[in-house]
C-alpha cells in the first residue's frame, strides 16, 4: 500500500509539473511585466498632460484676473470707494452726511468725510 501511494503521489506530481510547463508561468510573468511597463508609461504621459493643461488654464486665469481685476481698473483712472466696514459705495444714496469713506486709487487711499 505505501508503494501504491508513493507511485500515485509521483504520478500526480508529474501531472502537475506537466501542467505547469504547459502554462509557462515565466512567459505569463514576462507578458504581465511588459503590460505593466506600458501602463506605467501611459499613466506618466497622462499625468504630464493633465499638469500641462492645468498650468495653461492657471496662466490664462491669472492673465484674465490681471486685466479685469480692481488694480487694472484703478490704473485706468477709476476709483473704488468703501465704507470703513468695507462695503462698496455704488450710489450717492449710500453716502450720508458725516459718513467717513475710504477711496482707493491707483497709488493709495484717500480718506474723506461726506458733507
Amino acid at each position: 500500500a505505501p508503494e501504491v501511494r508513493s507511485k500515485d503521489a509521483q504520478r500526480r506530481l508529474a501531472e502537475a509539473a506537466s501542467r505547469l510547463r504547459a502554462h509557462r508561468p515565466e512567459q505569463a510573468l514576462a507578458l504581465f511585466r511588459q503590460q505593466l511597463g506600458a501602463l506605467q508609461q501611459r499613466l506618466a504621459a497622462r499625468c504630464a498632460q493633465q499638469v500641462e493643461g492645468r498650468v495653461q488654464r492657471f496662466t490664462k486665469m491669472r492673465e484674465l484676473l490681471r486685466v479685469l481685476g480692481p488694480q487694472a481698473t484703478l490704473s485706468r483712472g477709476y476709483s473704488l470707494t468703501r465704507t470703513p466696514q468695507g462695503e462698496l459705495v455704488t450710489s450717492t444714496g449710500q453716502a450720508q452726511s458725516g459718513m467717513k469713506l475710504i477711496t482707493r486709487v491707483r497709488d493709495g487711499e484717500i480718506r474723506s468725510e461726506v458733507e
